[in-house]
């Protein structure tokens, strides 16, 4: 005969299973949870730290103050006109925010063209400058918090190709030659010059559909280093080089795909 009533066994039987199945249930979570917030954890490092590679174009207009103070004395003393300053420039840009989300990177093909006064050129002699120029400008998001209102100063770094073309009459002008008839000499000099510039750019932006619009301006100094000379015909040639450094100013317009998930907002930073 048994000492523990049929009843009491029945029901440690059942408190052994329950405290089997609870004890199942415990311990997986004890492993999901560390586990899960590791991945919550590497989550929000990769957040903060990955890439954000989109991509947004633009096109604008710049005006360089080169001063062409000691190359027109050169010119003149030639016999042929002044350049003028400011220089106005065409650019097509990309931007990418490339780094972390705070920086961006800006590429830019910007091609400047300048040429001489319009009451010099009755006699038909010109120079015009050209400046094909390669820029790669590092942004910092001063207001990454907002969508559409920025701050970006910046510094960035590139390689040039100016060209500057002479046109002179051949023929001595007391000639009785027409002058439509006389004969003209052109040349053609250039130099590689690398370019380094720092800056500001304030830009403004409106939602448009699934697309961000800004407008920026900015402005800043450009300075020139690891030049050379100006080569004519593969020969180093004598004349001056705009000055060394010049401030600019400039108008961008540029275009990008508004964040995903993201409602339009008008008029809100």
């Amino acid at each position: 005969m048994s000492i523990f009533p049929t009843g009491n066994i029945v029901q440690r039987k059942k408190l052994r299973l329950m405290i089997k199945r609870l004890i199942s249930i415990i311990i997986p979570i004890f492993f999901i949870l560390p586990l899960e917030a590791q991945h919550d954890t590497l989550k929000l490092k990769y957040e903060v730290f990955r890439p954000h590679c989109t991509w947004d174009y633009g096109a604008g207009a710049r005006f360089s103050f080169l001063d062409f103070d000691e190359m027109n004395r050169t010119l003149v003393e030639a016999g042929l006109p002044e350049l003028e300053s400011p220089v106005p420039c065409v650019a097509l840009a990309a931007r990418s925010s490339f780094f972390w989300r705070h920086f961006q990177i800006e590429t830019a093909l910007e091609i400047t063209s300048g040429s001489s006064k319009k009451n010099t050129l009755e006699n038909r002699q010109s120079v015009v400058f050209r400046d094909y120029a390669l820029r790669s400008r590092v942004m910092l998001d001063l207001l990454h918090q907002k969508r559409l209102t920025k701050i970006f100063p910046f510094a960035g770094l590139g390689l040039s190709y100016q060209n500057l073309s002479t046109r002179s009459v051949e023929n001595n002008p007391g000639n009785n030659i027409p002058l439509e008839n006389s004969a003209y000499q052109v040349r053609r000099f250039n130099q590689i010059p690398f370019v380094c510039e720092f800056g500001l750019s304030v830009e403004k932006g409106v939602s448009v559909r699934n697309k961000d619009v800004f407008v920026g301006l900015r402005g800043g100094y450009a300075l020139r280093f690891l030049e050379n000379k100006w080569v004519l015909n593969n020969n180093d040639v004598a004349i001056p080089q705009p000055a060394a450094s010049a401030p600019f100013v400039g108008m961008m317009l540029r275009i990008k795909t508004a964040p995903k998930n993201d409602k339009p907002h008008f008029g809100k930073g």
